[in-house]
């Protein structure tokens, strides 16, 4: 459903758009497909139940089960994926995606991963 969708977006757009045009419509495109999702969530971070100043902020979060971080570099860095555990360690969600728009084909620049380490309360 959201592979889907991002690959649409990255037919009709192209490669190496900027992140913020990309994400604009992919936004369009999960409305269009009546597909719920928050955008740039803020998630506030606990630790022993005490919430500390740091806030995490989220590119997606669809439907509640699945964070996308959508990364403006042709390649993905150890530090996208450092992010994209420290949210899910956060958030209580167990998938993610990491979405590369720089590659020709997307399926080459989208990685799903599941995460089961949960630093909520």
């Amino acid at each position: 459903m959201v592979y889907e969708a991002v690959r649409e977006v990255h037919q009709i757009t192209g490669p190496g758009i900027i992140k913020e045009v990309f994400l604009s419509c992919l936004i369009q495109e999960l409305r269009l497909r009546g597909i719920h999702f928050r955008h740039h969530a803020r998630l506030q971070v606990q630790y022993k139940g005490i919430k500390i100043e740091e806030q995490l902020t989220v590119d997606l979060i669809v439907e509640d089960a699945l964070i996308v971080e959508i990364v403006s570099r042709p390649e993905l860095l150890a530090t996208h994926q450092e992010k994209l555990n420290t949210l899910l360690s956060f958030s209580g969600i167990d998938s993610g995606a990491l979405v590369s728009i720089f590659e020709d084909k997307i399926i080459d620049g989208f990685k799903k991963f599941s995460h089961n380490k949960r630093l909520t309360k």
